[in-house]
């Protein structure tokens, strides 16, 4: 059943890095490391170029590891080259499933907002390989809509995005809450289209992108304590 209430909000949507995971950084660089001696390339061409296309990868202009790979040949001046992609896949694989960690808490507050008939949304800006961790992690199937941006061809902050996810999820902005790290500038771009935008604080959050340090509604510090701003805004609190 619907969630219902007297102010209306229905919905979350979360994005994913930094706000319901987190990488560890070593142990994905080094297996990482380890493709780059697959491709005969070094780890830090590997690095630059990967981050360089970053954008194409988000968007769906490279679409599968195939495709990356073809890209840094290209990049390197070595276009023909053919390395051995079963290996290179089963590592890139390798390279998140080991270091993809759930923050603490994340995977019961899900569960708790969704006992309570919030409806619940992904929206990442991510390239193909955390496909693999949505078909990993069992908590993704609390989701009643979730979406990718190299799947879906559109990228956060852009309003496209947000309007097209709670189409999903058959809610209007005023009644969802966005919850995310701010990266790509992600709470000004929900805010703009109407949601409420929560900020998290954590650790082990990535700073490699544009970030929002100002501007959202709420600042959370651990998103296993954002049941308490659901409930804030819906006027819950005893």
């Amino acid at each position: 059943m619907d969630r219902g209430n007297k102010n209306g909000i229905r919905g979350v949507i979360f994005d994913l890095y930094d706000t319901l995971i987190y990488l560890k950084e070593d142990k994905y660089l080094e297996i990482r490391a380890e493709m780059a001696k697959v491709m005969g390339v070094s780890a830090k061409d590997m690095e630059r170029v990967w981050r360089q296309y970053t954008p194409d990868r988000f968007v769906g202009d490279i679409a599968s590891l195939e495709e990356m790979v073809e890209v840094f040949y290209k990049e390197l001046g070595r276009n023909g080259e053919t390395p051995d992609m079963d290996l290179l896949n089963a590592l890139e694989r390798k390279s998140l499933l080991e270091s993809a960690f759930p923050y603490p808490g994340m995977e019961e507050m899900l569960r708790s907002l969704k006992s309570k008939g919030y409806k619940l949304g992904l929206l990442s800006n991510a390239s193909f390989g955390t496909r693999h961790l949505v078909e990993h992690f069992s908590w993704m199937s609390l989701f009643d809509v979730l979406l990718l941006s190299f799947e879906e061809k559109m990228v956060k902050p852009d309003a496209a995005f947000y309007h097209y996810i709670m189409e999903r999820m058959k809610i209007s902005p005023h009644e969802g809450i966005f919850v995310g790290d701010g990266g790509s500038q992600e709470i000004t771009g929900a805010k703009e289209v109407g949601l409420i935008g929560v900020r998290v604080v954590q650790p082990y959050q990535y700073h490699g992108f544009p970030r929002d340090n100002r501007g959202e509604d709420y600042l959370l510090e651990g998103i296993a304590n954002l049941e308490k701003i659901v409930e804030e805004v819906n006027g819950d609190e005893n």
